[in-house]
């Protein structure tokens, strides 16, 4: 289809693109920039886009799966690490100092993780995404995830455990 004649059909479709981008994000403004950005891909891969199939299907299946995508990334931007600002306040006791102490120290040995493949693996993996998800997220193989999260859950376990003995020698 020509770009003109995909413009053209997205410019007919803009109402209901947009009542549908408000009924997924819940918000005005997080509703225009979905549209907006829905437009955008479908204008830049107007060419994937094939004749004598629903137009309007393939564009609200755009959108969804944009929506899709940045919530699963921001799930786990916001998942992946422990928030010491929302703890603090519900640690209780005369130790308080040294629990929000094995907090950061438990923040600080996660963020270490060097590679930035492992840290998006990892926080994929702390969101609750089975490996086979992963694997498609990553367009990895399923036997490369596996092998990485092992990588990864050993060398947290050992910086950790090193941990857990230099706090008893205190």
């Amino acid at each position: 289809m020509s770009f003109i004649l995909v413009a053209d059909n997205l410019l007919k479709l803009h109402n209901q693109l947009l009542k549908f981008a408000y009924s997924l994000t819940l918000n005005d403004d997080d509703a225009k920039d979905l549209l907006q950005d829905t437009i955008l891909k479908t204008l830049e891969n107007h060419e994937k886009f094939i004749e004598n199939t629903n137009f309007k299907s393939w564009v609200f299946t755009i959108m969804k799966n944009l929506f899709i995508n940045k919530y699963r990334k921001e799930s786990v931007h916001n998942n992946t690490f422990i928030d010491l600002d929302e703890i603090a306040d519900n640690i209780m006791g005369p130790d308080r100092t040294d629990y929000l102490y094995d907090y950061k120290f438990i923040n600080k040995v996660i963020s270490s993780i060097n590679n930035d493949k492992q840290k998006v693996i990892f926080g994929l993996y702390m969101s609750k995404y089975k490996y086979e998800e992963i694997a498609q997220e990553m367009n990895l193989p399923l036997g490369t995830i596996k092998r990485e999260l092992h990588t990864i859950k050993l060398d947290l376990q050992k910086k950790l455990i090193e941990f857990k003995a230099d706090s008893l020698n205190k």
